[in-house]
């Protein structure tokens, strides 16, 4: 009798409990602030790609740079992650800072793709071209999973149109790679 009523009351307490899950924070401007970081490190590796005509120093600076802009890639998909669904307002502050993020990718994807004769002559003939691929082909995959995920967050008005961008960046990287294949 009493492991029958042990048994019942552990049910009953299994049967009410809540299971806790982890509260998904609906924050669209942390997600904005981490795209407008992003920004910013897309533009601290162009100006540097830009000055670059050879030599040891330059291609480490864009590489550093580059790193920074994955670990700002790979934080941004984190905090998006941890977003719960946006709202109207989010979602359109959102789309909108993703839509002012693209020329900025084609600038430096246009500026690495200019320079791509110097990567390919490398640091003491040692060609730089395939380090730039592995680089592109990382952000690239990055870029896509910050954009799938971030799909999954917005309204349904903007959910619908975003893959239209999630394209093009993806068009955009697909050039800049086949253009240091």
């Amino acid at each position: 009798m009493k492991l029958s009523s042990i048994f019942s009351a552990v049910v009953a307490a299994l049967a009410t409990t809540v299971v806790a899950s982890p509260i998904a924070k609906r924050d669209g401007a942390a997600v904005v602030n981490s795209v407008n970081t992003i920004s910013q490190q897309i533009t601290d590796l162009d100006n540097v790609v830009k000055s670059y005509t050879g030599g040891f120093i330059t291609p480490i600076k864009i590489q550093v740079k580059t790193s920074k802009l994955t670990s700002g890639l790979k934080d941004a998909i984190k905090t998006v992650q941890e977003s719960a669904k946006f709202n109207d307002q989010e979602s359109q502050a959102v789309a909108t800072a993703f839509v002012q993020l693209k020329p900025k990718i084609d600038a430096v994807l246009a500026s690495l793709v200019s320079k791509q004769p110097i990567f390919k002559k490398g640091i003491l003939g040692v060609p730089l071209d395939w380090l730039v691929r592995i680089n592109l082909q990382q952000q690239k995959d990055l870029s896509a999973k910050l954009g799938d995920e971030t799909v999954l967050k917005l309204n349904e008005q903007f959910a619908k149109l975003a893959p239209l961008i999630n394209n093009a960046i993806a068009e955009a990287f697909a050039k800049a790679i086949a253009a240091f294949s």
